[in-house]
């Protein structure tokens, strides 16, 4: 496979593109916790194992992508959109907020957005939006609106993680391409969960088929065999019963490390 190359870089996005053997090209956007490093991107690894063609879309510092941003960009894109009629975005929280707010600029025919943030601003939401520190002129009244978004819509999130909920819900309501997945009792913990090789491709192939059936069987499976939603229930249990969660994760620490762990996070002082 051909080695990735920066095609746009300025003071607030790198933009890298990474041929591949796919009939579609994924379009990642980074998150908050992945700042640009060189030629990494976005889910890089695991879409290089799978060959597929990529842009990575990655920020220099938490903006939430402003329109301005991204139209300033597009033009360097565009030699490489040519290439590559079916795009597929993808993204996580912060991500998952640019990789919808940019589909129609970018043509995306589908789109899978981690719990993402409609907005951060809250004179626009109703609600504490969270991430309210990286709010700035730059992009206040950034709201997802229908006319930004082209294709279909995939949201996965956790509807009893309230704010990603409420997030989740404003996405809906604005714009009726939207499919709302539930990835219950993982928190914001959404983007780890459904991570790696094989998860992706199972989410964008039943994505481009829109098989909502086949995206819930893979979420269900993700969930299962991760420890991102025991970790969650764990603490929620805590929360409401903290010495008899205490006294279950004694008994199994000495022979499971998870529960090992997860006592030592839970109670630092324990020996």
């Amino acid at each position: 496979m051909s080695e990735p190359r920066i095609i746009h870089d300025d003071s607030h996005l790198r933009a890298i593109y990474r041929p591949g053997d796919s009939d579609f090209l994924l379009i990642t956007f980074g998150d908050l916790t992945m700042p640009v490093d060189g030629l990494r991107f976005c889910a890089d690894r695991p879409a290089e194992t799978l060959g597929m063609a990529c842009l990575g879309i990655m920020p220099k510092w938490p903006h939430w992508y402003p329109a301005d941003f991204l139209r300033a960009v597009r033009p360097a894109l565009e030699p490489i959109l040519a290439q590559h009629p079916e795009r597929v975005g993808y993204g996580g929280s912060m991500g998952g907020h640019g990789a919808i707010k940019h589909s129609g600029l970018l043509g995306a025919s589908v789109t899978l957005a981690m719990c993402p943030q409609w907005s951060i601003d809250p004179s626009e939401c109703g609600f504490r939006p969270g991430w309210m520190e990286h709010l700035g002129p730059h992009n206040a009244g950034m709201g997802i609106r229908e006319s930004d978004t082209g294709g279909r819509i995939y949201v996965f999130s956790d509807r009893h993680e309230l704010r990603d909920a409420l997030h989740a819900r404003r996405i809906v309501s604005s714009v009726p391409t939207t499919r709302w997945l539930d990835v219950p009792w993982v928190r914001h913990n959404v983007t780890r969960v459904l991570a790696g090789t094989n998860n992706l491709a199972a989410l964008i192939d039943a994505a481009r088929r829109d098989d909502l059936s086949a995206l819930g069987r893979r979420v269900a499976t993700a969930r299962r065999t991760g420890d991102a939603r025991l970790k969650s229930l764990t603490a929620t249990a805590h929360a409401r019963h903290p010495i008899l969660v205490r006294r279950c994760l004694e008994a199994r620490a000495k022979s499971n490390a998870w529960a090992h762990k997860v006592l030592h996070e839970l109670y630092p002082g324990v020996k």
